[in-house]
């Protein structure tokens, strides 16, 4: 999904995420529990998105299952 920019705050049991539209805008603010099935829900609509997370212990796992996903991870 082009022009989707998601920043994503990890934690041990939930991430935050804010999805951003292309002018910037905040159009999705939520709470994805820390579990493939539920990260995998979420951003299956968001195929192609960028997504910035963080650098934590949940990072490594969590940027290779968003790359499965066709979705487009940095960390920062």
């Amino acid at each position: 999904m082009k022009s989707i920019t998601i920043g994503m705050d990890l934690g041990d049991k939930n991430h935050v995420v804010c999805v951003l539209n292309a002018e910037g805008d905040v159009i999705i603010e939520t709470t994805v529990k820390n579990n493939k099935e539920s990260i995998d829900i979420f951003f299956s609509k968001y195929k192609k998105a960028t997504v910035a997370i963080e650098a934590s212990t949940h990072s490594p796992w969590i940027s290779r299952l968003l790359a499965a996903l066709g979705v487009i991870a940095h960390l920062g």
